[in-house]
């Protein structure tokens, strides 16, 4: 309680020897001295024009993102010639850049527009994890193509026997299920373990 007023400064003007002299509903009386309170709103780190033009480009980009991405999923379900295994490596890709714009890029332009988290300590908790997740699934993806494709022009003929249908599925899996463990784990295991929300209670970052 004392470090919660350790911004406060008396007013020198108000003998407390007897306060009985002054009406407290008299705007002009004040205890504590006006220009010693904290601020209620903090100033945006940028300019007000500059701030909405990173809200029109954040946006313009997430909506690229979204319909680049459900042109590839939906090509993928519609097209049954492209539905082999190794395009399966695709469509994982798809869906976490899919994700990436749904949810990554929108939560964090609003972050940006509003210079802080205005949707919960949950929320905070889980778009953390989710965008983690996405980031590495798509990373992992990106790795396995450029597996595959080696493997396709080096040994062609044992890698194409090796490449089942069931094996790219349970490799696609596991470039999903890794990152949703790790992540996950950490990202709502930090805030119990070090008794410290990701959700700071200063600034209202989500960090």
């Amino acid at each position: 309680m004392i470090e919660d007023l350790s911004y406060f400064n008396f007013n020198d003007s108000v003998p407390f020897d007897n306060l009985s002299n002054y009406d407290v509903q008299d705007p002009s009386f004040r205890i504590f001295s006006p220009a010693s309170l904290p601020s209620q709103s903090s100033s945006h780190p940028y300019p007000v024009h500059l701030n909405i033009a990173f809200a029109i480009i954040g946006t313009f980009i997430s909506l690229l993102t979204i319909c680049g991405n459900v042109l590839v999923l939906v090509s993928f379900f519609v097209d049954r010639q492209i539905r082999h295994p190794t395009n399966y490596f695709i469509f994982s890709l798809a869906v976490s850049d899919f994700l990436i714009g749904f949810i990554s890029m929108p939560f964090l332009t609003l972050a940006i527009y509003k210079n802080e988290w205005v949707l919960g300590s949950f929320l905070c908790d889980i778009w953390l994890s989710l965008d983690y997740t996405v980031c590495l699934a798509s990373i992992y993806t990106v790795l396995l193509i450029t597996v595959d494709r080696f493997c396709s022009v080096k040994i062609p003929t044992k890698y194409r026997n090796w490449r089942t249908e069931k094996r790219i599925v349970y490799l696609v899996l596991l470039t999903w299920i890794v990152p949703a463990v790790i992540f996950f784990a950490s990202t709502m295991g930090y805030p119990i373990f070090s008794k410290k929300p990701n959700l700071s209670k200063i600034d209202f970052q989500c960090e």
